[in-house]
């Protein structure tokens, strides 16, 4: 999935676009990208190391391709939690996030 980021006056959009066809070397850099980002992720995590590690371990799931990963992002779509925290995020920052059908 790309995500594109586009501003239309004072309000940020943040676009899921589907995922498209890409050649073998931009495949694996992505796939590398998301696996450091999900280990970086993961060892943020622990107690006692300073740093957001969700943040990093979300990257990686909107990096990472694997089965399931649309299936997954519309059942989390329909989360009350997700919802609370789209509205959180575009009352706060301003920032709308729009997710494919």
């Amino acid at each position: 999935m790309n995500l594109s980021r586009f501003r239309f006056k004072s309000r940020l959009f943040f676009y899921v676009n589907p995922p498209q066809r890409l050649g073998l070397i931009p495949f694996l850099k992505r796939q590398l990208l998301g696996l450091a980002s999900l280990i970086a992720g993961i060892i943020l995590a622990f107690p006692g190391v300073p740093g957001p590690g969700f943040v990093f371990i979300a990257l990686a799931f909107l990096l990472l391709d694997f089965p399931g990963k649309a299936s997954l992002l519309a059942s989390l779509r329909h989360r009350r939690w997700f919802r609370i925290a789209r509205v959180i995020i575009h009352r706060q920052l301003n920032i709308l996030l729009i997710l494919p059908k």
